[in-house]
C-alpha cells in the first residue's frame, strides 16, 4: 500500500467496500524505515491505518447538518463524513525522539473524536492488528507481535447493521511529505 507524496489517501475508490453486519477485522502491518518523516508542529497528528465506519440514520442526519452549516457559513471545511459520526480505526504517527511508529486507537462515537496510545513499534516489525466488535457499543483493539500479545484497549463506538471499510489516510491537514510504502495484508 502506497500513499503518494502530496496525497492523503493511499487510493481513492469511488465506492467504499460496504458490508452488512459486524465482523472481526485482522490485518498484518509493517512500517519500513522509509516511513520516517518530519512535518514540524503537525508531527503528532494521528494518521489513519484502517478501520470501519458505521452507517445509521443518526450519522446521515449528522452529515446533512454539517452540509447545511457549511452552506450557511460558506466554509466547506465544516462538511463532515459518515465516518466522523461512528467509526473505529487504528492510527499511527512517526515519533522521531524514539525513532518508532506510535500506534493509536482513533475513534468517533456519536460525533465525538477520541484517540489513545496503544504501543510504540520499531521499524520493520510485523504487527497483527485486530478490531473486534464486542457488542453494539464496544470494540476491542488488539496488537500482536510475532512472539505474542503486545497491547489492547476497549473503546466505545456504537455499531449498526451497515458499515464500510476505511483505508489508510495521511494527516491531519498536511498531506504526505514523500511516498509512504506500508505493508498491510488482510488476515
Amino acid at each position: 500500500m502506497v500513499i503518494r507524496k502530496g496525497k492523503h489517501y493511499a487510493s481513492r475508490n469511488l465506492l467504499p467496500a460496504f458490508r452488512i453486519g459486524t465482523r472481526v477485522d485482522r490485518r498484518r502491518v509493517m512500517f519500513p524505515p522509509s516511513c520516517r518523516y518530519d512535518i514540524g508542529k503537525d508531527q503528532t497528528d494521528v494518521n489513519k491505518l484502517y478501520g470501519v465506519a458505521y452507517v445509521s440514520f443518526a450519522a446521515i442526519i449528522f452529515v446533512l447538518k454539517s452540509y447545511l452549516s457549511a452552506i450557511a457559513n460558506r466554509d466547506l471545511k465544516l462538511v463532515k463524513s459518515l465516518h466522523h459520526y461512528n467509526s473505529v480505526r487504528f492510527g499511527w504517527w512517526y515519533n522521531p525522539i524514539i525513532d518508532k511508529i506510535e500506534f493509536y486507537s482513533y475513534c468517533y462515537n456519536k460525533g465525538e473524536r477520541s484517540y489513545e496510545h496503544l504501543a510504540s513499534i520499531p521499524f520493520s516489525m510485523y504487527v497483527d492488528c485486530v478490531i473486534n466488535p464486542l457488542d453494539d457499543y464496544r470494540h476491542e483493539l488488539k496488537l500482536f507481535k510475532e512472539t505474542g500479545y503486545l497491547a489492547s484497549m476497549s473503546v466505545q463506538v456504537e455499531t449498526s447493521w451497515l458499515s464500510y471499510e476505511l483505508g489508510p489516510y495521511f494527516g491531519g491537514d498536511i498531506p504526505a511529505p514523500h511516498d509512504f510504502q506500508i505493508f498491510m495484508q488482510t488476515l
